[in-house]
């Protein structure tokens, strides 16, 4: 019999530091404490956020959603770090580009299968104002609520996605997240491109580990 998978964790940090590098001291010595990490976490995700960077301007908010392999990670969940300031990430479609970012979140998979759907559902999530504005000032409970599609997401790959995820409906345009082995899978966004780019199928980041939005976008 199949070994029944672990509920995911969820964690909030609000933090207050000066910069990217205290931002994940801040964030890694949580995630060890909670034993939800192993030690090569915090050079691993750094390493990956400078040749891969994980920054998405929505045109309402600005959101880093910095993420790792399974191989560094021990438990499955989603940390949602708040920052009394803003702390500059750069962007996944432009790389010279520097936004200026007080909410990060960090999906925490253990099943490489999983950590597509997780991705989605936070960017779906994002689309909408009231609910960045929500994670940034709400309850740990009241943002664990909010984020339940995205724990979902880990449970049950097979219900991830905007019909979950509270108070978002399906709609046209989609984003499409390459996995390592070339796999593409689509999920909905909710609407419109979290960088509002026209035109046909556009990729945004590098290497193995790009997002691409597809035609739809307005």
């Amino acid at each position: 019999m199949a070994a029944m998978s672990e509920a995911p964790h969820f964690i909030v940090v609000d933090a207050d530091t000066d910069s990217q590098t205290e931002l994940y001291d801040a964030v890694n010595a949580r995630l060890l404490a909670e034993g939800a990490v192993r030690g090569t976490f915090l050079s691993a995700i750094r390493a990956r956020e400078k040749t891969y960077p994980t920054g998405l301007d929505f045109g309402h908010c600005q959101v880093a959603i910095p993420h790792i392999d399974p191989e560094h990670v021990i438990l499955p969940g989603l940390l949602v770090c708040r920052n009394a300031q803003a702390t500059p990430f750069h962007a996944m479609d432009d790389p010279e580009r520097e936004l200026a970012v007080r909410l990060s979140i960090w999906p925490l998979v253990t099943d490489p299968e999983n950590q597509t759907d997780m991705l989605g559902s936070v960017i779906s999530l994002l689309q909408d104002e009231s609910s960045y504005r929500h994670l940034l000032t709400g309850t740990p409970e009241d943002l664990e609520k909010t984020l339940d599609g995205v724990l979902t997401a880990d449970r049950h790959p097979e219900l991830a996605g905007p019909a979950v995820v509270r108070g978002l409906t399906r709609a046209t345009s989609t984003t499409t997240w390459r996995h390592p082995g070339g796999a593409d899978n689509v999920v909905d966004t909710g609407g419109r491109s979290p960088l509002r780019q026209r035109g046909t199928l556009r990729q945004y980041g590098r290497g193995p580990h790009r997002l691409s939005v597809g035609p739809s976008i307005r």
